[in-house]
């Protein structure tokens, strides 16, 4: 069910970095996590709002596919989970640069 708030609408207040995540083998592998320090919240709010208008980003707390972006909080905690397609994803590896952790 497609919700009618917004990103920001929907986004957790203490957002504070990105972490992607994928499904690989039946193993969850997650990528460095990313904050924006002028703004944490906002660069997150925005990061999504650009993988949402390339399509094929879900709906926060949606069926996480085999691809999704972990909005974590200041202590590294995952907050939320918005599934996310393989154009969103290519996209935001490109300008977040991530690596695979370890």
């Amino acid at each position: 069910m497609e919700s009618d708030l917004s990103i920001d609408e929907q986004l957790a207040k203490t957002a504070h970095a990105l972490r992607p995540a994928r499904l690989v083998n039946g193993k969850i592998v997650h990528y460095s996590a990313v904050t924006f320090p002028a703004d944490p919240r906002a660069g997150c709010e925005r990061t999504l709002r650009i993988a949402q208008v390339r399509g094929d980003l879900g709906q926060a707390d949606g069926n996480i596919g085999d691809l999704w972006i972990d909005v974590l909080d200041e202590n590294g905690d995952i907050l939320q989970e918005w599934p996310v397609g393989t154009k969103g994803f290519e996209l935001l590896r490109t300008k977040l640069r991530f690596m695979r952790e370890s």
